[in-house]
């Protein structure tokens, strides 16, 4: 016979989980996630219950290792080559604001992060049917939509603690945008980073014009820029973009290496360190914001053309663009 104690307890728990319904979703989520993928690399055992602080959403998942003081942002769903799109770029923002917050309180003990991408690949850049939608808008409104898209992504360099990004298959576009707003780049051998803007036929963005002579010098960035050319691990390291290249013999050598960068970096003074990064970003950061106006404001000129979608065309036909002639208008 159940006493009354206990169904005023009973009652208790019903009523606060119908209050923290959201939370309770995304903790179910957590818990079937970590059933489903009990040897996921990476994830230990005893990791799981302070993940629990900050639990994961559909596109992002976050953990951290209370031993090494390392954590993990995974970016990506079930989609292949884990286009960024607009829902990602949410939930990675609202991911970074979590943690800062969970290291600002003292919730968790975080020195270092390392960023990947999901199944294997970091991300082939933009959502195309979010990009071909944007054709024919008024160039101010495509410049305020890129702006969003913009920040929503490079809100990695709000994270108060060093960022490593772990590189694998292809970090194309605006992804591979983001790996250079990392402090840190660890790359396997045969991946592929490209910054295919023209290729796609716009001018770029997400602040590629803007990190990328910063890592390689304005000769070899204009280089790259210009003709769209995809860059292999050996040639990323010899060119500066890159910190180390791993060959991925047994599938995860690259992520074990990009943990141990971000254990390195965790075993030292930690403000030592956050300072000493707030300092070099500052570098990286000084002008960032009218790079990204102007480079939202040149996209849009390009998206408002009629030939806007023929590169994006080109690339999934397999086939070479055909573009129309140079106009001002």
């Amino acid at each position: 016979m159940v006493s009354s104690s206990c169904k005023r307890f009973a009652s208790k728990i019903a009523v606060g989980m119908t209050q923290y319904q959201p939370h309770r979703q995304r903790i179910v989520s957590f818990l079937r996630f970590h059933n489903k993928n009990p040897t996921a690399v990476g994830i230990r055992q005893h990791r799981q219950a302070s993940s629990l602080i900050i639990p994961p959403q559909e596109l992002v998942q976050f953990h951290h290792d209370e031993r090494t003081k390392v954590g993990n942002i995974t970016l990506g769903g079930k989609a292949k080559m884990n286009p960024f799109t607009m829902e990602l770029g949410y939930q990675f923002k609202s991911t970074v604001k979590e943690i800062n917050q969970a290291i600002a309180n003292q919730t968790i003990d975080v020195n270092a992060i390392v960023l990947q991408g999901a199944n294997g690949c970091f991300s082939a850049g933009g959502d195309i049917q979010w990009l071909k939608d944007l054709r024919h808008n008024p160039v101010h409104i495509n410049a305020d939509k890129m702006m969003e898209f913009f920040h929503t992504f490079l809100c990695v360099r709000k994270l108060s603690v060093p960022v490593i990004a772990s590189i694998e298959g292809y970090a194309v576009g605006a992804a591979a945008c983001v790996a250079c707003a990392c402090d840190i780049r660890v790359m396997e051998k045969h991946a592929k980073m490209g910054f295919n803007f023209t290729k796609l036929g716009f001018s770029g963005g997400m602040g590629g014009s803007h990190f990328l002579p910063m890592l390689v010098g304005e000769g070899k960035a204009a280089e790259i820029l210009l003709t769209g050319k995809m860059i292999a691990g050996e040639e990323a390291k010899d060119i500066g973009l890159v910190q180390r290249v791993i060959e991925n013999k047994k599938g995860d050598e690259v992520y074990r290496e990009s943990l141990n960068v971000a254990e390195e970096i965790s075993l030292l003074h930690p403000v030592a360190v956050r300072n000493l990064m707030q300092t070099l970003r500052l570098r990286l950061d000084t002008g960032l914001e009218a790079a990204l106006k102007r480079e939202a404001h040149a996209a849009s000129l390009c998206f408002a053309r009629d030939d806007w979608g023929e590169g994006l065309d080109a690339i999934v036909e397999k086939r070479k663009p055909s573009f129309g002639i140079y106009h001002d208008d």
